[in-house]
């Protein structure tokens, strides 16, 4: 079922399927230039027994896509916690893909008491390189011109039949995925909302904003990292590295898989995510349980000092 609400000016829009009464709940956030189409083939399969919530980001899907918005990471997160508010749902279980996983865990962070699991899949903000298509998305103005020009339903109507007329489908992971990130900016809007998106948390060395600094708060989730091994547009090695990072988190590698899992192996995934609900118990933690777990140094303020001052005295302690 679709449905949508206007909350504070925005229109924020979500899917939902399984039973209401279902003693769990999944959260599906996509990745860039997606929606919550993305999960088509992987959401029945978790609504035969759980609740499922799958929301469009802002800028993306049907959610509203204002030219002039914030659309840094936490502000996505809280369009989703508005929504998970509207449905009073606690404790969910959040998976999130590229994008997706950087406003999961940014959840995870901002309001603990949301997110009682965790599925991070090819997600952003664990890790600083990404593929050149990324970097490309965040250039200056000019590529938001030339892809004004050069990318539309109709020219990727061509490469599509061309490669069909030809034969070349295209089974290479990369190429694949490199195809549905060019498919996904055909649509004006989007693209001018996801390239005002991109240019705030991406940059020409690669990924600006991370989440590695605070990965161990995720430490007392149960927690499972998806990873295609032929990502083209964050390396695998971003997984590996969280892995390590997370205690007891679980780590999949999808063998011959893109940047896109869920839809090359969309059976794997659903089993994947239900496997960790049927043998975990959500973690559902306070913002007291966060501080407490926080690595705090105590500083000594220094009544009239300047922040400079301060600062400075800070580093000779």
């Amino acid at each position: 079922m679709q449905r949508s609400a206007i909350v504070n000016g925005l229109r924020l829009a979500w899917c939902e399927a399984g039973p209401e009464d279902a003693d769990e709940t999944i959260v599906l956030l996509h990745g860039l230039l997606e929606s919550t189409e993305t999960w088509e083939h992987v959401l029945p399969l978790l609504a035969e027994e759980h609740r499922v919530i799958g929301v469009d980001l802002l800028g993306h899907g049907l959610t509203s896509k204002p030219l002039q918005a914030d659309y840094s990471i936490p502000a996505l997160a809280t369009h989703v916690r508005d929504v998970l508010a509207l449905l009073d749902v606690e404790g969910a279980t959040v998976v999130g893909h590229s994008l997706g996983g950087g406003v999961a865990l940014q959840m995870t962070y901002l309001w603990p008491e949301l997110v009682g699991r965790l599925v991070l899949v090819s997600s952003g903000g664990l890790g600083r390189s990404t593929g050149p298509l990324l970097k490309l998305l965040a250039a200056p103005l000019p590529v938001g011109i030339f892809l004004d020009l050069t990318v539309s339903p109709r020219t990727m109507g061509w490469v599509r039949r061309g490669m069909e007329r030809f034969g070349r489908r295209f089974d290479d992971p990369k190429i694949t995925d490199w195809l549905r990130t060019a498919e996904a900016l055909a649509d004006a809007p989007s693209r001018r909302a996801v390239l005002r998106l991109a240019r705030g948390v991406l940059g020409p060395k690669g990924q600006r904003v991370g989440a590695t600094d605070r990965l161990h708060l995720a430490g007392n989730l149960p927690v499972a990292i998806v990873w295609g091994d032929e990502d083209p547009l964050l390396p695998i090695g971003h997984g590996r590295r969280a892995h390590a990072m997370i205690p007891g988190s679980r780590f999949e590698v999808f063998e011959g898989s893109g940047h896109w899992p869920h839809i090359d192996h969309p059976q794997r995934l659903a089993d994947i995510i239900r496997d960790l609900v049927a043998t975990t118990e959500p973690k559902v933690q306070r913002v007291g349980d966060v501080i407490r777990d926080l690595d705090i140094v105590p500083t000594v303020v220094r009544p009239g000092w300047s922040s400079v001052d301060q600062a400075v005295a800070d580093q000779v302690e």
